[in-house]
């Protein structure tokens, strides 16, 4: 920048003091000895005015390079600093993705450890723990879509490990007559970490998007042994669950659309508002369960021939 501001100093000295009487010379006397006398002053005067005018010329020139050169200056200076802004964005943004990568491998790390330690305590011989796991596999689901699928199949093995419908011994294409005490009857006071799992399941359309994680798999529920479960408002869409025990259920506003129920016991259950569009119905035990004009049935099913009890309400 010196050199530059030494350079249009005498540059400017130059188209003042130098260039002007080396482009507008002086007259010499040989010139002046053919002009009359009284008019040598006037041309002495032009010839002034004339220097003056190309040293004003010049002057000019010199500014408007210096203000295009300073244009220039200017130009590169903000191309230099916009070079180095966006390197220094990309170093930023480099920086940040080191740092997700390093946070999602922790995070995963987390995961993987709390899904480790919910597994273990699904097996654990303490009923309150197995509970704890149910809702543990849940908050994980919602923390980890890649988990989804797992915690589905984790929980779906529990009610069906933990709630089968049992096979005679006698006939093994037959099923047991479950003990109908009153601690029996319902699922909650029967099974709670049964039922707990249930829940979990009818809560998964808070958090998964159809299609998507667990949701692409099927809840595989044949011939569990789900009693009185508490399955209000549950989600189960698509969920097989042919020739499962749904006695004394209550289903009221649950949602079943396309649920394959064949040879499901349905007796006493309850229905009101409950959503059972597109459900395989066929060869159902619906007699006894009760319904009020909300429910949605398959198309062309009969509920009140099929023993369904309709309210008002």
């Amino acid at each position: 920048m010196l050199l530059l501001l030494i350079l249009g100093a005498i540059l400017l000295m130059a188209c003042l003091f130098v260039i002007p009487p080396v482009l507008v010379r002086p007259w010499s006397d040989h010139d002046l000895s053919v002009v009359p006398e009284k008019d040598r002053p006037q041309l002495q005067n032009d010839r002034m005015k004339l220097r003056n005018d190309v040293r004003t010329t010049l002057a000019q020139a010199l500014g408007g390079a210096v203000l295009l050169i300073g244009a220039y200056l200017t130009w590169q200076q903000i191309q230099d600093n916009q070079l180095a802004l966006q390197r220094n964005l990309e170093n930023t943004q480099a920086q940040i993705k080191i740092s997700q990568d390093q946070t999602s491998i922790t995070q995963k790390g987390e995961i993987t450890n709390r899904l480790a330690q919910a597994v273990s305590h699904l097996g654990n011989t303490n009923l309150a723990v197995r509970i704890g796991a149910a809702y543990e596999l849940e908050r994980i689901a919602k923390d980890s879509e890649g988990d989804r699928g797992t915690v589905l199949a984790l929980l779906v093995g529990l009610v069906r490990e933990h709630s089968p419908r049992r096979l005679t011994s006698s006939n093994p294409t037959s099923y047991e007559t479950p003990k109908d005490t009153p601690r029996e009857r319902y699922l909650p006071a029967r099974a709670p970490d049964v039922q707990a799992a249930m829940t979990v399941l009818g809560r998964r359309a808070s958090y998964e998007t159809p299609g998507t994680g667990g949701q692409s798999q099927r809840p595989i529920l044949s011939a569990t042994d789900l009693r009185g479960a508490d399955l209000r408002y549950a989600h189960l869409e698509d969920a097989e669950l042919t020739e499962a025990n749904l006695q004394r259920a209550d289903l009221r506003s649950s949602f079943l659309g396309k649920a394959d129920l064949r040879n499901a016991i349905l007796e006493e259950s309850l229905l009101h508002n409950a959503d059972l569009d597109e459900v395989n119905l066929q060869y159902a035990n619906l007699r006894g369960a009760k319904a009020n004009r909300r429910t949605t049935w398959p198309p062309g099913f009969n509920p009140q021939a099929a023993g369904v009890i309709i309210e008002e309400g």
